[in-house]
């Protein structure tokens, strides 16, 4: 009895070594905070002028910046994330080709929170030329 029990036990242990492990692969998107890093860096030693403009309600609005600290600029862009493990394989993806541009949009359905639509436009050498993101955020509070 103790040889069967044994054998078992040595034929359980053999198996559960030779299980292969279970790859999680993780549909990748475009990124977002990766790019805005970049962007930060490049033109840190750059002497661009950034403008900010601001438009509520019909009353615009903007200032002039010499100096700006990318990295404080672009802190909201960094934080649009198409790559967040909950929203795998949820984005719709589509790409069009025009006038040497090409365009990818990622779509979320519209019951879900988060970066509803991203468009990158890329020229033919695979510059990004545009970066357009529109986020909705529900609330129950009222």
């Amino acid at each position: 009895m103790r040889t069967a029990f044994g054998i078992f036990v040595s034929f359980l242990l053999f198996c559960a070594c030779n299980q292969p492990e279970k790859e999680y692969h993780a549909e990748s998107y475009f990124d977002v905070p990766a790019f805005f890093n970049a962007e930060a860096m490049r033109l840190k030693s750059s002497q661009i002028e950034l403008v900010k403009s601001t438009s509520v309600s019909d009353k615009n609005d903007s200032i002039r910046m010499h100096q700006p600290d990318w990295n404080r600029e672009f802190k909201l862009f960094r934080k649009v994330n198409l790559n967040v493990p909950a929203l795998s394989g949820k984005y719709q993806v589509t790409s069009e080709f025009s006038d040497s541009i090409n365009q990818t949009r990622y779509v979320l359905p519209k019951e879900m929170n988060g970066a509803v639509e991203v468009r990158i436009s890329e020229n033919a050498k695979g510059i990004i030329q545009r970066l357009e993101c529109r986020i909705v955020e529900t609330s129950t509070l009222t």
